[in-house]
């Protein structure tokens, strides 16, 4: 700033020289501290002159004829105002409120820029530079670019703005606030925060931070922070939108960068754009690969949902690389799934374990939605217990096995299906019962079958389907419905009080009441050609008991009944007289039929061999009546 300085000095006071040593005349000007300065020298208002004086010596001696600020202006004795307006300066001008102040509301810095600051302000007569305290003060002209103001202030460079334009930068005494062109610097002190720049820039767009600041581009700029020093992929690029872009980028942990803006659960924070606004199950929840959440949404929606670039429209993995195959070998499902080629074939010949993860470990279905298996195959999956009767067995009987005769199960035969599904047949020899003679008769196929398996020492032939006592418990058939007098023999059936009584109690010649028929074959009706071979091959019966069950005599109408039919002695009389089967026990056809020669070949006959259990003795009637006389007497007479 310009000194303008204005001397006064008593010439009473001062010695006046009056000539230099080699004898001309003295000048007027003093050097500059002579404390003899007047009369003044050519040139003494020149402030290099006084001006000079005053900064060497001080103005107190100026002020004897000088004064500092006089009200009027003498022509002889001016005052420093006179020319000098700020000058002596006043008490606490360094205070830039002071001279700071005054620069800023005279427009400027011309009434410094004299010679005593220098008119470039680089200190003139004083010494005093305006950037002695002010290092970029005064402003250049152009300083108004940001290149030049910005690349100053930049970091902690504002501290020296602070002077001027007061500690808020909001303008101080210069009345120049940063933010009348910088609407948004500078910057808060939490203005790092989300909830703060990043709000604002959501509000308005980043345009009021696309200057030379961050530079147009955001990429730094005179600043040197770019928008990616924080926020790796903001601002987003122009295709942004694309899955390709931002799919990629958040996926997997890439998504955390994303919490900045949209919020730590990505339904919109500050940028008020939830993920959801376009992918509505994504970002998946924390459960998101429990079967009961994605299976449950896939089963209610379709896999459509995930069918994206996220996962691929194949489901192959997409941009996230995560295909539902990953996890479900077998999901989603191939085309043709449904058909025995696509899910049966797998089910048969690998294990089903897998398809519980999203139909239930008791494949009902589970809660995710999936169907049931049961849905289609009413007892497939097959339970744990399925080998036990109780289980397969009750489901299979009737028309219960229908559903087991399929082509890709047990085959419509049950003949089974290759080495993957086993045939009935395989435990049960003879199930299911298909031939339709099994029931025809006492030939039929199942009663060869249950006395072969009983006579071979099988006993569960049947009992493992109709029950340990046939009364079909396992809900098939019982065969008592049938067989109402039994099925198997008792203890001591063999002796005569076990089968003998049990079948003479049922059998006569007009009545077949027993049972044993259907199994041991019918009764024959005798005539002379009858011989033992023959009769054991026509009925079990006759192995043992040569004549009997009687029939009758072939051509005779007599019965052998002897309680029913008073002529009942004729068959038994030609039975004996005629029968090649009347032998003795060594088996010896009697000499004679006619005399007690034939009696031991009656007793053997008819008195049931050597253990009596017929006709005792050969007495006329049956073992109810031992007492009876001899037959006939002896014989006949």
């Amino acid at each position: 700033m310009a000194l303008c300085l204005v001397f006064f000095f008593p010439a009473c006071s001062q010695v006046k020289p009056t000539s230099q040593s080699d004898g001309s005349d003295a000048s007027l000007s003093p050097d500059p501290g002579s404390s003899a300065i007047f009369p003044h020298a050519d040139g003494w208002a020149d402030p290099s002159s006084h001006g000079l004086w005053v900064l060497n010596s001080g103005e107190t001696v100026c002020m004897s004829c000088h004064e500092e600020n006089a009200s009027t202006t003498s022509s002889t004795t001016p005052t420093c105002a006179s020319c000098h307006p700020l000058f002596p300066h006043s008490d606490g001008w360094v205070d830039s409120s002071s001279h700071g102040a005054y620069v800023i509301e005279s427009g400027g810095t011309s009434a410094c820029a004299t010679q005593c600051h220098g008119t470039d302000l680089a200190g003139g007569l004083s010494g005093i530079s305006c950037n002695t305290c002010h290092d970029i003060y005064p402003h250049t002209t152009d300083w108004a670019e940001a290149a030049n103001h910005g690349a100053s202030a930049e970091g902690d460079g504002k501290e020296t703005c602070t002077a001027c334009h007061g500690d808020d930068l909001a303008g101080g005494f210069s009345s120049v606030s940063c933010t009348q062109c910088h609407s948004l610097y500078p910057h808060a002190d939490n203005w790092s925060e989300g909830d703060q720049h990043g709000a604002r820039v959501m509000a308005d767009d980043t345009s009021a931070c696309a200057t030379q600041c961050h530079g147009t581009d955001l990429a730094g700029g005179l600043s040197g922070v770019s928008c990616t020093s924080c926020h790796s992929t903001y601002p987003h690029s122009g295709n942004w939108a694309s899955a390709a872009i931002h799919g990629a980028t958040a996926e997997g942990d890439g998504k955390e960068a994303c919490k900045a803006c949209h919020g730590d659960d990505y339904s919109g924070g500050i940028s008020s754009v939830p993920c959801s606004r376009c992918h509505n199950l994504y970002p998946h929840s924390d459960n998101w690969a429990d079967p009961s959440s994605h299976g449950e949404t896939v089963n209610a929606n379709d896999s459509s949902v995930c069918a994206t670039q996220c996962h691929g429209t194949d489901l192959a993995g997409g941009l996230s690389d995560v295909s539902c195959s990953s996890c479900h070998s077998l999901y989603p499902h191939s085309d043709g799934w449904g058909e025995y080629s696509g899910h049966g074939a797998y089910g048969l010949t690998n294990s089903t374990t897998e398809c519980r993860l999203c139909h239930g470990t008791d494949y009902q279905g589970g809660d995710n939605g999936s169907p049931s298996c049961y849905t289609c195959h009413t007892t497939y999956p097959h339970s744990s217990g399925w080998s036990s009767a109780d289980e397969h067995g009750v489901a299979a009987y009737g028309t219960g096995k229908t559903s087991c005769a399929t082509a890709n199960c047990h085959g419509v035969n049950y003949e089974g299906n290759g080495a993957t599904v086993p045939s009935c047949s395989s435990c049960h020899a003879n199930y299911p019962h298909t031939d339709s003679s099994w029931v025809a008769d006492a030939a039929s196929t199942h009663a060869t079958t249950f006395i072969e398996g009983i006579l071979s020492g099988s006993s569960t032939i049947c009992t493992e389907c109709h029950g340990t006592d046939y009364t079909g418990n396992t809900g098939v058939t019982s065969c008592i419905s049938c067989h109402t007098n039994g099925v198997t023999h008792t203890s001591g059936w063999s002796d005569a009080t076990g089968h003998g009584q049990y079948y003479s109690g049922y059998y006569t010649a007009a009545s077949t009441d027993a049972s044993c028929p259907d199994c041991h074959g019918s009764a024959v009706t005798f005539d002379t050609t009858q011989t033992l071979s023959s009769l054991e091959s026509q009925s079990d019966c006759y192995g043992c008991h040569w004549a009997y069950p009687h029939t009758g005599w072939s051509g005779s109408s007599y019965s052998w009944d002897v309680d029913s039919a008073a002529n009942a002695w004729v068959t038994h009389a030609l039975y004996a007289l005629y029968s090649p089967l009347l032998i003795d026990s060594s088996g010896n056809t009697p000499s004679s039929r006619l005399t007690t020669a034939s009696l031991p070949a009656v007793e053997n006959t008819c008195g049931g061999g050597t253990a009596g259990n017929c006709h005792y003795s050969g007495t006329r009637n049956p073992l109810d009546d031992p007492s009876a006389s001899n037959v006939c007497g002896v014989l006949c007479h």
